[in-house]
């Protein structure tokens, strides 16, 4: 059930990228990406006892591609780093000692990730490209230590496709609606130039 929707979420992303985001070129990679990411959902490999989801390895590809095309800051690459590390001791915490539900886990992490990210970024596409590679990396990192201490049943890909689908959404509606106010300001602009200079 909960692959169908995140499912949704990915083509709801989809659609936000295609209809209401300024034509660039990131926004071509945005929406390849994201095609990607619906085409190889369901789909993932077995190495020894791990299960790997393809999605995992795809954001975690599509995440380092990104950041060769953007110039980001030399403490911009270590909060790459910090938010991986952040996520996997949240994660960590959370297996010891389960103090919140599945419910308030999810909503203080993806609180604590929005946060985060407009801290750490200047730009939403150095936001977008921050997270993707920091919530790969978290995870990789996290199902290494589960498995050195034999908790591969412990870890699943529910609570990472959630906090890579709403962050990212999230993220785009508001940059979205920050894009679609400038333009409507832009409009009163004109408006109010052509009133002036009608009088």
């Amino acid at each position: 059930m909960e692959d169908y929707v995140y499912l949704w979420l990915l083509w709801i992303l989809l659609c936000l990228i295609t209809f209401f985001m300024e034509q660039s070129k990131e926004r071509s990679l945005y929406l390849i990406g994201c095609l990607i990411t619906i085409c190889v959902l369901p789909y993932q490999m077995n190495i020894h006892l791990f299960t790997i989801q393809i999605t995992h390895i795809w954001v975690l590809l599509f995440s380092h591609l990104l950041l060769i095309g953007i110039q980001l800051k030399i403490r911009q690459y270590f909060y790459i780093i910090l938010i991986a590390y952040i996520y996997t001791i949240y994660f960590l915490w959370y297996l010891t000692s389960p103090v919140f539900s599945h419910i308030a886990f999810l909503i203080f992490g993806i609180i604590g990730a929005i946060l985060l990210l407009y801290w750490t970024g200047d730009t939403f596409h150095q936001k977008v490209r921050i997270w993707l590679s920091s919530i790969a990396i978290g995870q990789a990192l996290y199902m290494c230590i589960c498995a050195s201490y034999y908790l591969e049943s412990s870890y699943s890909y529910e609570y990472f496709y959630a906090f890579f689908t709403i962050v990212i959404t999230i993220l785009s509606i508001f940059e979205i609606w920050n894009v679609l106010l400038k333009k409507v300001e832009h409009y009163l602009q004109i408006i109010e130039a052509k009133k002036r200079c009608s009088t």
